[in-house]
């Protein structure tokens, strides 16, 4: 909005986040944190959606425990740093799908979407009507999400202590800006991790 109707002129990324729980694979194509984003890459924005796991290290939508943002705010930071100092290297429409882990991570990996594995009838069902007249479905406790917990994938990822980034790109008939951003995003999480080494310590 501030776009179109001329409140600002100076923009020089998109962050859409941190999102209170994470957006991986499949369900990450519903997510209005990565929407937002990818709309800021339409508008010519170097963008990253940033979602935070929660304390518990489920994959739940509803959260129970809270959430830890310091140190993924801060790797996040960096990330974003970096994509306003390459903003004219990068390929247009680009997108960066950022997950933090629970815990501080361990360093970053690049990382695909991993597929969910949908099953019927998995989520148990309460039926009550509470002395409305009328019926109620609903779930006591919320399961996490199956997915096939791939190598390489963002829930394999975070998983396993590490924060993830999913390069994404939206530019349709551009044959090579995925390939180009894919080498990008390589070169920066390399060069982020070892800067991570050098301080000595993991994020922040």
């Amino acid at each position: 909005m501030a776009v179109f109707a001329g409140l600002t002129d100076d923009v020089e990324a998109v962050v859409s986040g941190i999102n209170e729980g994470a957006n991986l694979g499949d369900d990450a194509t519903y997510s209005s944190t990565l929407g937002s984003a990818i709309e800021g890459a339409m508008l010519g924005f170097p963008s990253l959606a940033a979602s935070q796991q929660s304390r518990d290290g489920r994959f739940r939508l509803v959260d129970l425990e809270g959430y830890d943002f310091e140190a993924g705010a801060a790797l996040m930071a960096r990330l974003v740093e970096r994509m306003v100092e390459d903003r004219d290297r990068l390929p247009s429409r680009s997108v960066l799908n950022f997950n933090a882990p629970a815990k501080p991570a361990k360093s970053i990996v690049l990382a695909s979407l991993d597929r969910r594995i949908w099953q019927r009838s998995s989520i148990p069902v309460v039926e009550t009507d509470e002395g409305r007249g009328w019926l109620l479905f609903a779930t006591h406790a919320e399961q996490d999400p199956i997915f096939e917990g791939e190598a390489g994938s963002d829930v394999r990822a975070l998983s396993d202590g590490y924060a993830s980034v999913t390069p994404m790109n939206f530019a349709w008939t551009d044959r090579h800006a995925r390939r180009r951003l894919l080498a990008w995003a390589k070169r920066t999480i390399a060069d982020l991790n070892a800067s991570i080494m050098v301080e000595g310590s993991r994020i922040p």
